[in-house]
């Protein structure tokens, strides 16, 4: 039995979980909630110092994925609001909040609101939560949904 335990000390104190969970809305709500929505493909990552909540780390402390991101996407498909061919959304921590995991050359489904703030960035992305996340196989069927409820919403 200690042998199992020392090993799953160490299974648990070298893995980077970071990230908090959440139960997203259902696509209909995502899509009604949604000023602006796109696709688009990661060209830029930078830090941002837009900080929607108190507990979110300010700057990439433990890595490059963390801290608040100011993200530029070539946008793909316009599904919502007003879009250039090129957008910049800020975002929430990765890490210790709810933002998405921004990696340049990725796709993203974007759901956002037009970013009133004097912070640079034209949208201000949604969290995990609130239907933003990144196109893959884990996610196509979730983001199809979004994407169905949006289409059919407009």
């Amino acid at each position: 039995m200690k042998p199992f335990v020392a090993a799953l000390a160490l299974v648990c104190v070298g893995t980077r979980a970071y990230a908090s969970e959440c139960k997203a809305p259902a696509p209909k709500a995502i899509a009604e909630a949604a000023q602006v929505a796109f696709l688009g493909t990661v060209i830029a990552i930078e830090e941002s110092s837009y900080k929607p909540r108190q507990t979110c780390w300010v700057r990439a402390v433990h890595g490059t994925e963390c801290g608040e991101k100011l993200v530029t996407l070539q946008v793909t498909d316009r599904l919502r609001g007003r879009v250039e061919s090129t957008a910049t959304v800020m975002s929430e921590d990765a890490c210790y909040c709810l933002g998405p995991y921004w990696k340049a050359g990725m796709q993203y489904l974007v759901i956002a609101q037009r970013n009133i703030s004097n912070l640079p960035g034209q949208f201000v992305a949604s969290n995990q939560c609130g239907g933003t996340m990144e196109m893959s196989k884990t996610t196509q069927s979730i983001a199809a949904g979004v994407i169905q409820a949006l289409k059919a919403s407009k």
